[in-house]
């Protein structure tokens, strides 16, 4: 029910992002976005610290209790929000969707080469290497461990990792809102994805906390940077109309792999070990980033 629910509330929040700010302020709005989702990350899950150590054996239901209820809040603040475009002839646009609309929105993805390679440019790390965040406490506990390791220190150890990506992510966010203005995008995006690859590489050979909190505040940077100029990229290119049809296939594109990645790269560590089954994961994303800017040398040089 909550992937049902998120489909469409994250396509519903990326569509609406252009009809509250315009076009122009769009690339500021998306890393504001970023930016503010991000800090959530990092601030949210020490507030779950007091029904952990108050309410102990029963915190963890609790705290799911007062996620659920803060929602309330936000449920209230979209019902002010006033759309520049809420008219009538939008509701009866709403009202006469079919299944010719959804072709239609198909048929823009596949006639417009700069969707396409961004599709792309996205499934093979959702695939292959954005699953890597849930296999974080197999690496805490299994190539970072320690002589005298305790559950406790696993547990902080995993927690630090989490808590560098979750930093590294929101300094993305935050120079992406500094420079939101700043045209070569696709420059910035090729940025990031470099990062993040390196990223993944670098962990598989890394044996100790010290070495590794860098690299996941670089792996962290990577993936903000990636999904945040990818998502304005597609915004920026495609004209109104089409926008929530679009940037649903690319929601789907990005979190309908994600569980089969997980699945895949959870049996490559079982099998092989995390050190080889990271290498492989960014050295595939590497290469296919590389092949990708040598045959489309455009990409790099995307000015919007």
């Amino acid at each position: 029910v909550l992937g049902f629910a998120n489909a469409i509330e994250i396509t519903a929040r990326q569509a609406m992002l252009a009809e509250l700010v315009g076009r122009e302020a769009l690339p500021n709005a998306i890393a504001l976005n970023s930016t503010i989702f991000n800090a959530a990350r990092v601030i949210g899950p020490s507030l779950t610290a007091p029904f952990l150590i108050l309410l102990q054996e029963s915190g963890e239901g609790w705290a799911f209790f007062a996620n659920g209820v803060s929602y309330l809040f936000v449920i209230a603040g979209l019902l002010r929000i006033k759309s520049i475009q809420n008219n009538a002839s939008g509701q009866n646009r709403l009202s006469s969707l079919s299944l010719q609309d959804f072709i239609e929105g198909q048929r823009y993805i596949r006639q417009t080469a700069i969707i396409v390679l961004l599709l792309l440019m996205i499934a093979i790390p959702s695939f292959l290497g954005f699953p890597f965040l849930q296999l974080i406490p197999v690496f805490a506990r299994d190539l970072l461990r320690q002589v005298g390791d305790t559950a406790t220190i696993v547990a902080t150890r995993n927690s630090i990792l989490v808590t560098s990506q979750g930093v590294g992510a929101l300094l993305a966010s935050l120079f992406l809102a500094s420079f939101s203005l700043f045209r070569r995008k696709g420059l910035m995006l090729m940025a990031g994805q470099y990062a993040f690859a390196l990223a993944l590489i670098g962990l598989s050979f890394s044996r100790s906390l010290g070495a590794a909190i860098p690299l996941m505040a670089l792996l962290g940077w990577g993936i903000v940077m990636q999904l945040a100029l990818t998502n304005t990229l597609i915004q920026l290119t495609v004209p109104d109309e089409l926008r929530g049809r679009v940037i649903s296939s690319y929601l789907w594109v990005l979190q309908g792999s994600a569980p089969f990645g997980s699945l895949f790269l959870g049996w490559l560590v079982q099998v092989w070990g995390a050190p080889h089954a990271l290498i492989l994961s960014g050295s595939v994303c590497l290469t296919s980033y590389l092949i990708f800017y040598v045959t489309r040398p455009t990409l790099r040089r995307l000015n919007l």
